[in-house]
Formats: C-alpha cells, sequence, structure tokens
C-alpha cells in the first residue's frame, strides 16, 4: 500500500544494523514484487532478477502462514482482536505471547503473559466471561491512537500493559510487587520490574 503519512507523523522503526548492511551493499532495497517464477523476481517497476533469498518486509500485516485463513486471519485489523494481546475470545487454549509492540521493553511483559497462559492452563486464572466485549472495549480505547492502519495494530504503552497484566496476575493470586518470600536480597528491586 501507499505511504500517505506525512514525514516525522507517527514514530519511525529503527535499527542501527539496516542502514550499515544498505550502506554496505548487504540489503539491496527493492520496489514491491509484481510476481515470481522460481527464483526470478519481477517487480512492479518493471526490473527483475533472479534471487536465492528474499527478506520481505511487507509492512505491517499480522499474519501466521501456519494457520488456515479460516482460522485465525488478522491480515486486515487495524487492532489485534485478543484479550491482553494474547487470549482469543472463540479458543481457550490458544495464547499468543509477545504479539504486542511496547513502547519500551517487551521481555517482562511477554513474561507476564507466559505467566497469566501458564495460570489459566493450571485452572488457577479464569479469563473474563464476557471475553469478546472486554476485547471491543480494548480495541475501541488504545493506549496511544495513531490513526488508520495496520503499523500500530499491536502497539502499547509499557506502564499501562503492564499494570493490566499484573491485575490480571492479581486476580491469580500473583502479586508482582512483592518478592517471592524468603529471597528479598535477591530481588531488591523486583517491585520496579
Amino acid at each position: 500500500p501507499e505511504n500517505n503519512l506525512l514525514p516525522l507523523s507517527t514514530h519511525p522503526t529503527l535499527n542501527s544494523d539496516l542502514m550499515d548492511y544498505i550502506r554496505h551493499g548487504r540489503i539491496k532495497p527493492m520496489p514491491a514484487i509484481k510476481s515470481w517464477e522460481g527464483l526470478k523476481v519481477t517487480f512492479i517497476d518493471g526490473s527483475s532478477a533472479e534471487y536465492e533469498i528474499i527478506c520481505a518486509a511487507t509492512g505491517f500485516w499480522t499474519t501466521f502462514e501456519f494457520f488456515d485463513e479460516k482460522f485465525i486471519n488478522f491480515k486486515e485489523s487495524e487492532k489485534v482482536p485478543l484479550y491482553r494481546k494474547m487470549m482469543h475470545p472463540d479458543y481457550q487454549n490458544l495464547y499468543f505471547i509477545g504479539l504486542f509492540q511496547p513502547i519500551g521493553c517487551i521481555w517482562p511483559l511477554a513474561d507476564y503473559q507466559a505467566k497469566l497462559a501458564c495460570l489459566e492452563i493450571l485452572g488457577k486464572y479464569k479469563r473474563p466471561t464476557e471475553i469478546a466485549n472486554k476485547i471491543k472495549k480494548e480495541i475501541e480505547n488504545p493506549h496511544f491512537e495513531f490513526g488508520p492502519g495496520q503499523r500500530h495494530a499491536m502497539e502499547v504503552d509499557f506502564h499501562t500493559f503492564r499494570n493490566e497484566l499484573k491485575r490480571e496476575l492479581k486476580k491469580a493470586g500473583v502479586d508482582i510487587g512483592r518478592p517471592p518470600a524468603g529471597k528479598k536480597k535477591l530481588y531488591k528491586s523486583f517491585a520496579r520490574v
């Protein structure tokens, strides 16, 4: 799709290695692919060449090639329709851990999601009965409003999302704010995670 955003109207995606690889010719940006046959790739500008490796930076579509599209299809979604970005409303044994893009570090939040999934599997956490309504509310009230488009479908604010996940964990009897009993010296900064 065409980019209709003005420069600096949204935050950029940065990777210091990418520019270095482009500068040294290890990566060569190309126009969109029109078609390919075997190793021959034809681009929308009419140029073509043979390639052994194609890294398709397709934009910001959330797709799962290993699932049938009738089963899970978020490709056209501007917001991911999962409770806490992890729980599908129809499949209680399917979890999407780390399917979000935080403004901040992903690891502690993905860890909280994994803990929540484990607690549900163990029967210590029960997802909301009105989960579809909760998902609708999450979609209608995103942490940030960047406008239409899939690029920000998974965007979350680190602190807000962390607090949401901590509240879910607390419902299961897990208080992330306190260190495990008897281990206080090992977990001095545990409450700040």
